[in-house]
C-alpha cells in the first residue's frame, strides 16, 4: 500500500489527518511543509514524482487573477441554543460559512435545500433524534460529511454512529480545537 503525504504547518491538523486516514487503513506522513515532504519522497521516491510536484504547484494563467474560493458551508443541528452559538461563532471566525437548526427535521431540510459541506449533528434532539437525520443524511448526501455531537459519553452510541455513515463523534464539552482539526481534515479528503 502506498504512502499519503499530510502536509500542513499546523502540527495538530497534520497529526488529527493523518489519525483519520489511518483509521481509513491508509498509512500517512505528516510533513510541515513541501521541502520536508520533498525529503520524504527522496528517501523513496514513488513513479511520477515529477508529475505529483507539476500538479502540486500553482497554476495560474500569467496576469489573471486567482479563482475565487468558496467558503466550505457547516450546518450546526443541536437543540442547545448556547451550544449552536458557541459552534457557529467559533467556526464563522475559523473562516467558514455557517447555518443552524433546533431541531432534527429543521436540520433535514435545510440540509437538503443548501447541501453544506460538513453538518455538526447532536443526536438527542426535539422531533427528530440526530440518529434518524445522520441516516436520511447519509443517504441523501453521500459527499458531506457528518459529525456528530452528544453530552452521552456512550461508547456504544459512538461507534452506531460511526458504523451509520458518521465520520466522527465528539463528546459535550466538545473540545473545539480537536473538532475544528477534524472538519479541517474531512473538508481537504473530501477536496473542498
Amino acid at each position: 500500500m502506498g504512502r499519503i503525504l499530510v502536509m500542513d504547518n499546523d502540527r495538530a491538523v497534520a497529526g488529527a489527518l493523518s489519525g483519520l486516514l489511518t483509521r481509513y487503513g491508509c498509512r500517512s506522513v505528516p510533513v510541515a511543509d513541501w521541502l520536508n515532504g520533498l525529503r520524504v519522497f527522496m528517501f523513496k521516491p514513488p513513479s511520477g514524482r515529477e508529475e505529483f510536484l507539476r500538479a502540486a504547484a500553482p497554476a495560474s494563467p500569467s496576469g489573471s487573477k486567482p479563482a475565487e474560493k468558496k467558503r466550505p458551508l457547516i450546518l450546526v443541528a443541536d437543540d442547545d441554543s448556547a451550544m449552536r452559538g458557541v459552534l457557529k461563532k467559533f467556526f464563522s471566525g475559523a473562516g467558514y460559512d455557517v447555518i443552524t437548526a433546533a431541531d432534527g427535521i429543521a436540520a433535514e431540510r435545510l440540509a437538503r435545500e443548501t447541501r453544506p459541506d460538513i453538518v455538526l449533528l447532536d443526536i438527542y434532539m426535539p422531533r427528530r433524534s440526530g440518529v434518524e437525520v445522520l441516516g436520511t443524511l447519509f443517504r441523501e448526501l453521500p459527499g458531506t460529511g457528518i459529525v456528530m455531537l452528544s453530552g452521552n459519553d456512550s461508547e456504544e452510541v459512538a461507534r452506531g454512529c460511526l458504523t451509520l455513515g458518521a465520520f466522527d463523534y465528539f463528546s459535550k464539552p466538545v473540545n473545539l480545537e480537536a473538532l475544528g482539526a477534524s472538519v479541517k481534515g474531512r473538508l481537504f479528503l473530501q477536496g473542498s
